[in-house]
């Protein structure tokens, strides 16, 4: 039997767009208006205890939530490997990097939103002339 691989919590991939889009906007926030409280700490707690997230029990960490940025900013192509910095800390002077990043990922996640209206849109559509063609159909049975 295949053993379940653990989900690798440092790849970018294993989060949603709109996981990733909320951890950027907390790093830009914090940096923006209370660089004081700028610590990994005080950021892993609020993005485990957000309304969106809701997994107080996540097993990041301080080390795996650096790692986890720095993938960010390397997929999205704001930093070189050897740019990276060596703690959550350093973001704080980053934050036209961090806004970039918030940005690509609020087009993509506004990109996945419009996906799925279209989509149910159409399954509602077809739903709807389904019922529509049956009522016409009752109404060829009963005259």
């Amino acid at each position: 039997a295949m053993s379940v691989q653990n989900i690798n919590i440092v790849e970018p991939a294993s989060y949603t767009t709109q996981a990733k889009l909320l951890l950027c906007q907390l790093l830009y926030d914090v940096a923006k208006f209370t660089p004081k409280k700028f610590t990994a700490e005080n950021i892993l707690g609020s993005f485990k205890k957000h309304p969106l997230i809701k997994d107080p029990d996540m097993k990041l960490n301080v080390d795996q939530l650096l790692e986890l940025v720095n993938n960010m900013m390397l997929e999205n192509k704001m930093l070189r490997p050897e740019n990276l910095p060596g703690s959550i800390e350093e973001y704080k002077t980053k934050v036209d990097i961090i806004a970039s990043v918030c940005n690509i990922y609020f087009f993509k996640r506004i990109e996945e939103i419009e996906t799925r209206l279209k989509k149910n849109n159409e399954e509602f559509k077809a739903e709807y002339d389904h019922i529509k063609k049956s009522q016409e159909d009752q109404h060829k049975v009963d005259t």
